[in-house]
């Protein structure tokens, strides 16, 4: 009897050694070769610049927002689209019309515009973006980009970044505050030209830097996190003193696309000047 018993408890146990070998692949199928699984068990580790990295794209992300490892993205420099002038240098303004026939070239030929956070997500946090990024960047923020430009991004689902001069706010011929509000409230990226427009490596920094990104913050109300410098002039000391005031990226004036390995605060840019219409554009991007 005690012998069947002793049987009995053999055959229960290796029946049950089965299924647990059977099952167990099931639990948890961990593939130590790739990183995204790890990553879920170790939790992420924080980037270079001490910021943890982003999740996923969220599901209200465009669904052509699925393209990784883009390391060249094209900036366009604005400054007056406006009617040029009959005389004198025209060099900085650009006709509406021939703004609008680029809006509806990079429409047509499948080009995303995004906005500098965005560059900043792909570059420092790995998410993805458009197939054929472009950011439009607009310096000093004359009124014109309230009455010219911003009717012409919301009439097609556009966006740009608008880099501000905050002494001029609120002066004829520039935005007013409730303008750069209403902008920032429509999906423009609100970013800082500095103070006075001064040439920044003999300027007083934490006035050029700091103070104007407080007042468009204020204007605003959320953050601002990237710089425009004035006349592209700039030195070790202001890279370092932008880092300190809470600026992510800077734009140059240097001649070109922005590259990641060219660093957040030297990035270049394509000048757009005046008669450039959408052949310039088929011209200078990829």
């Amino acid at each position: 009897m005690i012998r069947k018993i002793a049987a009995g408890g053999v055959l229960v146990l290796l029946f049950t050694c089965v299924l647990i070998y059977i099952a167990e692949p099931a639990i948890i199928p961990i593939n130590w070769d790739a990183s995204p699984d790890l990553g879920q068990l170790m939790g992420p580790e924080p980037s270079k610049t001490g910021v943890l990295p982003a999740g996923p794209a969220s599901p209200d992300r465009k669904a052509n927002y699925d393209t990784y490892d883009i390391k060249t993205v094209p900036i366009l420099m604005y400054h007056q689209v406006c009617t040029p002038p009959s005389s004198g240098d025209t060099n900085l303004f650009l006709d509406p019309r021939l703004f609008a026939g680029q809006l509806d070239y990079l429409k047509k030929n499948g080009y995303t515009t995004i906005t500098m956070q965005d560059l900043y997500d792909a570059w420092n946090d790995g998410k993805p973006l458009p197939a054929k990024p472009v950011i439009l960047t607009f310096d000093d923020g004359y009124e014109e980009m309230y009455t010219n430009v911003l009717p012409e991004f919301t009439k097609r689902d556009m966006t740009g970044t608008f880099f501000i001069i905050t002494s001029f706010l609120d002066q004829p011929g520039s935005l007013s505050t409730a303008q750069v509000k209403e902008m920032h409230d429509k999906g423009m990226e609100i970013g800082c030209h500095t103070y006075y427009h001064s040439s920044l490596p003999s300027a007083n920094l934490e006035k050029e830097l700091k103070k104007s990104r407080e007042v468009l913050e204020k204007a605003v109300g959320g953050e601002v996190r990237f710089l425009c410098y004035p006349f592209g002039e700039y030195d070790d000391t202001v890279i370092k003193k932008a880092r300190e005031y809470g600026y992510y990226m800077a734009v140059t004036t240097k001649s070109g696309k922005a590259t990641s390995d060219q660093g957040f605060f030297e990035l270049k840019r394509v000048r757009i000047n005046c008669g450039d219409g959408a052949g310039r554009l088929q011209g200078i991007l990829p």
